[in-house]
């Protein structure tokens, strides 16, 4: 038998395990962005959505930094298929981001 394509390559479970970390960590951030928006949706004070934008906004960029340096990895030690699967989460990820902060503007000009 031919040597297996994959025999060279090294285990993608540290970066599989770190998307699945950054994954946890988006979750918390939407789960504190929601939270944020449901208090000034009720208090009518847009202070603490306003002063938590910011703080998400940048959370959600580094932990997409992240999987993209995960990602990479990937490709780099051949697992292409991997990375491709996560290349499709970020871009769902991006636009679940813009479709919730659409809703966010819908709702909070009404």
């Amino acid at each position: 038998f031919p040597p297996s394509r994959t025999s060279n390559m090294a285990s993608p479970a540290e970066p599989i395990k770190a998307i699945l970390q950054c994954q946890q960590e988006r979750a918390a951030a939407y789960n504190r962005f929601e939270t944020a928006f449901k208090e000034m949706i009720q208090t009518r004070h847009m202070c603490e959505y306003n002063s938590v934008l910011p703080e998400i906004t940048q959370q959600f960029k580094e932990i997409s930094l992240r999987v993209i340096e995960n990602e990479n990895i990937l490709k780099d030690t051949g697992h292409l298929q991997t990375a491709g699967i996560v290349r499709q989460l970020q871009l769902l990820e991006r636009e679940k981001l813009t479709t919730t902060i659409t809703m966010h503007m819908k709702r909070k000009v009404q």
